[in-house]
């Protein structure tokens, strides 16, 4: 069998891949997308939670994630009944690609290279491009790690840094850094200066 750490696996992904996504794959019964699905989502409901060890790259769940992405845009509803596909917003928002602390215990995310982080959004885009209650669980699910976040982080990270506090010869003034949201606040400023898109904001009628 493979093991996480073996890339040579990744070959065997490719040859799955480039399967899935002939169509005329799934109606020669060359592909049981039904199968297919309930073993993806049981490899993956099934993926250790806790910390893994070192190493280049998790070849097996990076491929596992791949396989889901086209599976979701060439057969969803074999995905949807799944454990998974019952659950996908939730499990990938708070496992899979973020984790909050439980009972102060540090949890980590189950993606946690770039390419299988990057594999994860995309199952998460695939989802939502065919499901519309899906924006409304992730903005419900992001609300809920944000007000998480801010319990376990307020005391910690609330500080004023020196170097944050604005100089009296600078024309504008940026924003506080809660903790971790110097990229969000990065990318206000750049849209702040923005003349055109800043003035359409500010001139946007309230309902």
């Amino acid at each position: 069998g493979m093991t996480p750490s073996d890339e040579s696996c990744s070959e065997v992904f490719a040859s799955m891949r480039n399967l899935v996504r002939a169509s005329s794959a799934f109606t020669k019964g060359q592909v049981d997308s039904k199968a297919l699905a309930l073993l993806l989502s049981d490899k993956l409901c099934a993926y250790p939670r806790e910390k893994q060890p070192e190493q280049p790259e998790r070849y097996v769940l990076l491929g596992y994630l791949e396989l889901l992405e086209i599976l979701l845009q060439q057969s969803p509803g074999d995905v949807m009944p799944t454990k998974l596909g019952t659950d996908l917003v939730h499990a990938f928002m708070s496992e899979f690609l973020f984790a909050m602390p439980v009972d102060d215990k540090d949890c980590v995310a189950i993606c946690d290279t770039p390419a299988t982080r990057q594999a994860a959004f995309s199952v998460l885009a695939a989802y939502l491009n065919m499901s519309k209650e899906g924006y409304e669980q992730v903005l419900s699910t992001l609300g809920s790690l944000s007000a998480m976040a801010g319990r376990h982080m307020h005391s910690s990270w609330g500080l004023q840094v020196s170097s944050d506090v604005k100089m009296s010869d600078i024309a504008f003034s940026g924003l506080k850094n809660q903790g971790c949201t110097c990229y969000m606040n990065s990318l206000l400023q750049q849209l702040f200066m923005n003349v055109a898109f800043r003035e359409a904001v500010l001139n946007t009628e309230i309902p």
